[in-house]
């Protein structure tokens, strides 16, 4: 595919300055490399923080990155947990979504990232009334992910609602990806098969860019003395500090060998997240 214009529905994609998530800015930096043109349509809010990329009252502003990426942001409510204010921030940017691409250039391809599946819900509605295909790139499952990590009911009325959106999304895009090799199982345990076909998943792992890591090996060294201890074996942890990644079992862990009488064993976390000071606090105590 060359010579094409592709848009990226992506609520929680930025500039990789602003987060960790390169999935978007990788596909978008090779498909430009092919001789497209590719936009990120975003929200201006980065998640897990306070940080507002559009400082004044605009609805969007457009950032040429030195990638020759065009990031779209666009404005949306702040928010500060999962609750309420998350759910709104997340409908708000289905509605602002849908009125800026209107003012992008029409592409050849849409498309649209979870775990918002406002976005794809956006993007689907603009993609059908242009006549264009649109790809949905589910990198977390939602709502399974709610009843999974927040121990919500399956069987709540909301949640059907959100799981009958969900098979609407499948069913409706022109090809879907998974993150995760065996994702497709999930649609055979909804007995979805039928309305959802094998033959339109695909499986793109997240992975990592193999010339940026060794270059970011080289420029981004962490300096820390217990990274250099030569006598200890060190189990090493590196990533977000969130609820999903269940880290207090990694320190149940460390507690086990410690009481175990095991001295020359170092468990280390280096990340960032909501559960920061929880984890920190259970190291303590532990």
């Amino acid at each position: 595919m060359t010579g094409k214009t592709i848009l990226i529905v992506s609520q929680y994609t930025k500039q990789p300055a602003y987060t960790g998530d390169m999935r978007n800015y990788d596909w978008g930096r090779h498909l430009i490399s092919l001789g497209n043109t590719v936009y990120i349509l975003c929200a201006s809010l980065v998640h897990g923080t306070t940080i507002d990329l559009i400082e004044g009252d605009e609805e969007y502003k457009i950032v040429d990155d030195p990638s020759g990426i065009k990031y779209v942001y666009v404005k949306t409510p702040m928010y500060q947990d999962n609750g309420l204010s998350r759910i709104k921030n997340m409908g708000s940017f289905y509605f602002i979504a849908l009125k800026i691409m209107k003012k992008l250039p029409v592409p050849d391809l849409i498309i649209a990232k979870s775990p918002n599946p406002m976005a794809c819900v956006a993007a689907l509605k603009y993609a059908k009334k242009k006549k264009i295909p649109c790809v949905c790139d589910i990198v977390d499952l939602w709502p399974e992910s709610i009843a999974v990590y927040q121990g919500v009911s399956r069987s709540n009325p909301l949640m059907k609602l959100l799981y009958q959106g969900e098979k609407w999304i499948y069913k409706t895009c022109s090809a879907l990806i998974f993150s995760d090799e065996g994702d497709y199982d999930y649609v055979i345990e909804k007995g979805w098969q039928k309305a959802v076909p094998k033959e339109k998943a695909f499986y793109v792992n997240i992975g990592i860019n193999i010339a940026d890591n060794d270059r970011n090996r080289e420029e981004y060294k962490l300096d820390d003395p217990a990274l250099e201890e030569e006598n200890t074996f060190k189990v090493i942890y590196s990533g977000s500090v969130r609820t999903v990644n269940n880290l207090k079992l990694l320190v149940d862990a460390g507690k086990v060998i410690q009481d175990e009488g095991y001295s020359d064993i170092r468990v280390l976390i280096y990340g960032g997240g909501d559960q920061v000071d929880e984890l920190r606090q259970y190291c303590e105590e532990q």
